[in-house]
């Protein structure tokens, strides 16, 4: 929590706790704290005030978004116009509740944290794609096998190297032609594949 008037600390820790969200709070108020804060742990989510004296939610922001860019930031503010709250989204904010309508944080942190989480999956699950697609192109490229594949119309999009060094053409001749120059063709002229 980035908040520098106690008061509104307590009051946002406890509409939390009388909420039932489960949470540990770790208050900063000055810029460097926030810095040394983040240095130190990833949090799950960052509630900040948006004016403080010496820097603005903004500067909160920009701190989140180099130091922890995956953690959501929502605003928390007394006093946050239209205007303010679209140049926060802009920058990275994933919402904003006024002071004022506090029971508004619940949900908010809510809706923060189910997507924070579809997105963490999202992200695992192209990794696991990109991991298991690197396996099966270095699998390809070192097989003995001559590989090739085509599209749903018979375009071709991959050859393996296997593949090039045997036909004697590069990546570019091959892929221009589709499954009947590149392979019936060359049966038909006679050309070394036939014995493959």
């Amino acid at each position: 929590m980035v908040e520098d008037t106690p008061s509104d600390a307590v009051l946002i820790e406890r509409e939390l706790s009388g909420s039932g969200i489960a949470c540990q709070f770790l208050r900063v108020h000055t810029q460097s704290g926030l810095v040394v804060l983040l240095s130190e742990f990833c949090p799950d989510v960052i509630l900040s005030d948006f004016y403080f004296l010496s820097f603005n939610g903004l500067d909160v922001l920009a701190l989140a978004r180099e130091h922890s860019p995956q953690t959501p930031v929502i605003m928390v503010s007394a006093a946050i116009n239209a205007e303010t709250a679209v140049e926060c989204m802009k920058a990275g904010a994933w919402d904003y509740v006024l002071k004022d309508r506090i029971t508004r944080l619940r949900p908010a942190i809510s809706a923060a944290l189910e997507k924070k989480h579809f997105i963490d999956e999202k992200n695992q699950a192209l990794e696991a794609l990109e991991k298991s697609r690197n396996f099966y192109l270095k699998l390809f490229e070192t097989s003995p096998a001559l590989i090739w594949r085509t599209d749903s119309q018979g375009n071709f999009d991959y050859f393996n190297q296997k593949w090039l060094d045997f036909t004697g053409h590069s990546f570019d001749q091959d892929i221009e032609g589709g499954w009947m120059t590149n392979i019936h063709q060359r049966i038909k002229n006679k050309s070394s594949l036939i014995c493959a």
